[in-house]
């Protein structure tokens, strides 16, 4: 049996109807017929009735149909692979360097498998990762690269009371803004806080607690600040540049943390430095979007990164509108 009979069966599955399903491959319904009673005479089973309604499969059929599910998805995407591969090989290697400027340094050790998959793919690209205030990253981007040296930013951006994203956080003009990541926050407490059996407070009682912040400097001018003094007046007490130090900090009942609720994929265990924090709802609506920061005319690494950004990985939003400042 060829894979691509399997694929018929899907198909005609989908349909069903053999004659929509020989359209749609481009094969005579006689063509697609006889595949259909090879497979069945070699599985010794009927796979399909048929009838005026059209072809439905049967108990057999819906069998072979899960297994080939499976089989077909697995070929196309080994075919996907190496069709990639191939294409690599036979393309000029990415050489120079490529800084990343973020204001969130909890992106990339949260989501290690952007960076690892792309230096693998790129051994000649030289990567430098850098946290900065965020008005500082979009001065960095404006400013003329050379195709051995560009940049991008990483960066969050806070949405305001009305809906829209800031746009005293957005980039002037000459750069653009593509979110690929929406989402809320989550109020972190260790597993001996008080609050630590609380699935949903407000951020009037969260307040009350001195908070520990995920930036290494301008604590006064993060987006998650700008949320924050919308429902009072925060009192932080650290800030932290590195996940780990923020979650020790945080565990030891410090203080209380935030973090993007779409960081944490529900598919995956928690890294080991989560595991002991506890995870409350907030009341209130506390959004944000990550998204990255390029000029008007990227270079070709920079490009090359923004595709490992987008959600195949970490289950994040493509859709997205891209913003820029007129």
């Amino acid at each position: 049996m060829r894979i691509e009979h399997l694929a018929y069966l899907l198909e005609i599955a989908r349909r069903n109807s053999l004659s929509t399903a020989a359209q749609r491959l481009g094969l005579s319904q006689q063509a697609l017929s006889a595949c259909i009673k090879k497979m069945e005479q070699e599985l010794g089973v009927p796979l399909f009735l048929r009838n005026r309604q059209g072809c439905r499969l049967t108990k057999e059929g819906e069998k072979v149909r899960e297994t080939a599910e499976g089989m077909v998805a697995s070929y196309r995407a080994l075919c996907a692979d190496l069709s990639r591969k191939e294409t690599d090989e036979h393309r000029r290697p990415l050489r120079g360097m490529l800084r990343i400027y973020t204001n969130y340094p909890f992106f990339l050790p949260l989501n290690p498998n952007i960076i690892k998959g792309f230096c693998e793919r790129h051994p000649h690209l030289r990567i430098s990762i850098t946290e900065l205030p965020q008005q500082v990253i979009y001065e960095k981007i404006a400013r003329p690269g050379s195709d051995e040296d560009q940049s991008i930013g990483i960066i969050n951006v806070p949405y305001s009371p009305e809906g829209v994203l800031a746009e005293s956080f957005l980039p002037q003009s000459s750069l653009k803004f593509q979110p690929f990541i929406h989402g809320g926050y989550l109020a972190c407490v260790g597993r001996l806080s008080p609050l630590a059996r609380s699935r949903r407070l407000s951020l009037r009682t969260l307040l009350k607690y001195p908070v520990v912040m995920g930036a290494s400097e301008e604590m006064t001018t993060t987006p998650l600040h700008y949320l924050l003094k919308q429902y009072g007046s925060p009192r932080f007490i650290l800030s932290a540049s590195t996940l780990s130090l923020w979650s020790m900090v945080v565990t030891n009942n410090s203080g209380i943390g935030f973090i993007h609720d779409a960081l944490l994929k529900k598919d995956e265990p928690l890294p080991g430095y989560l595991q002991e924090l506890v995870f409350i709802r907030i009341k209130e609506r506390m959004a944000a979007a990550t998204g990255y920061v390029l000029p008007h005319q990227p270079g070709e690494a920079a490009m090359e990164l923004t595709k490992w950004l987008h959600p195949s990985q970490s289950g994040m939003n493509l859709t997205a509108p891209e913003f820029s400042r007129s």
